[in-house]
C-alpha cells in the first residue's frame, strides 16, 4: 500500500530559482527558451494586483468578481548574474570581457520558477509572465565586520493566455506525479499547451 500524501501546513525557505525567456510569436503564441539557473535567492515578496469589482442592483451587490491582474512585488538576491542581465535586460558583453548596460535595449519577459520548503514535500512554483525592473545597486566600504549587500528587482507577474484561459502561475501539490515534480525545472509548460 502506498503511503498517504500529506498536505503541507507551513512554508519557508526559497531556493532553486530558475528563469526562461518568454517569446511571443506574431500570432500571439507564447513559448519559452531554455530554463536557466538563477543562484542566490534571498526573498520574494508579492502582493495580489487587481481590484474587486462590484455591480449593485436590487439594493445590494448583484454581481462581483476579482480583477486578477497577477502580482507585483520584489525579488531579493545575493547578486544578479551577468547572464541574466544579458538575457533579460539586453546588456552586452564586449570581446574584452567588459559588460555594458544598454539604456535603450528592450527588456524581455520571463517565466520565473522557484522552490519553497514546507513541512511536507517542497513546493515548486512557476510564474508564466514576469517583467523584471533593473536591479538596485548599493555598495559600501568594508569595515571590521563584513556586511553582505543584496540586490532587489521589482517584479510584475501578469497572466498569459493558453488554451482560452489566462494563467498567472502554477505550483505542485502533494498529488503531483514523480515525473512532473522531477522534470519541473527542465522546461516551462503552459497548461493546455501542446507538448
Amino acid at each position: 500500500m502506498a503511503a498517504a500524501k500529506v498536505a503541507p501546513k507551513i512554508t519557508y525557505g526559497l531556493k532553486n530559482l530558475h528563469y526562461a525567456v518568454m517569446e511571443i510569436a506574431e500570432d500571439g503564441a507564447v513559448s519559452y527558451g531554455a530554463v536557466k539557473s538563477f543562484p542566490g535567492a534571498v526573498k520574494i515578496s508579492l502582493s495580489p494586483d487587481g481590484d474587486i469589482y462590484e455591480f449593485h442592483a436590487d439594493d445590494g451587490v448583484y454581481y462581483e468578481c476579482d480583477g486578477n491582474e497577477g502580482y507585483t512585488g520584489d525579488l531579493e538576491v545575493a547578486l544578479v548574474p551577468d547572464e541574466f542581465k544579458i538575457d533579460v535586460f539586453g546588456w552586452e558583453k564586449g570581446a574584452d570581457g567588459i559588460l555594458h548596460e544598454v539604456a535603450n535595449a528592450p527588456h524581455k519577459h520571463i517565466a520565473l520558477m522557484g522552490q519553497m520548503a514546507t513541512d511536507a514535500v517542497a513546493k515548486r512554483v512557476v510564474f508564466y509572465n514576469v517583467f523584471c525592473g533593473r536591479p538596485s545597486l548599493e555598495q559600501e566600504t568594508k569595515q571590521r565586520t563584513m556586511n553582505v549587500l543584496t540586490q532587489k528587482m521589482s517584479l510584475t507577474c501578469r497572466p498569459v493566455e493558453s488554451n482560452g484561459k489566462n494563467y498567472v502561475k502554477s505550483s505542485t501539490t502533494p498529488d503531483v506525479s514523480e515525473d512532473a515534480y522531477n522534470s519541473f525545472f527542465k522546461a516551462v509548460k503552459l497548461p493546455g499547451a501542446a507538448a
